[in-house]
């Protein structure tokens, strides 16, 4: 579930798989972007983002916004162990 956003900051945990919390954090994110003075185009993080849960189902999201207008984004998910025998 997405967390509300202070100021320069956002939080919140994009979820593939379950529609509602994804809605969830698609409005908290969008919430975000129009309390800023500044316009990014997030195409490079909602691309990559869709198919990184494909992949791992779930990911945090942080994002700051650095003095001059950058903003900073951190991915952090979770990778499962290949276990011996796999052919994934």
């Amino acid at each position: 579930m997405s967390v509300p956003h202070a100021g320069s900051s956002f939080a919140g945990r994009y979820h593939h798989d379950d529609r509602r919390q994804r809605d969830q954090f698609d409005e908290a994110l969008a919430r975000y972007l129009e309390s800023q003075q500044e316009r990014w185009d997030i195409t490079a993080l909602v691309e990559p983002l869709d198919l990184l849960g494909s992949e791992v189902g779930q990911a945090d999201v942080q994002l700051r916004r650095l003095p001059g207008g950058t903003l900073s984004v951190t991915i952090t998910f979770e990778l499962s162990p290949i276990h011996a025998g796999s052919t994934e």
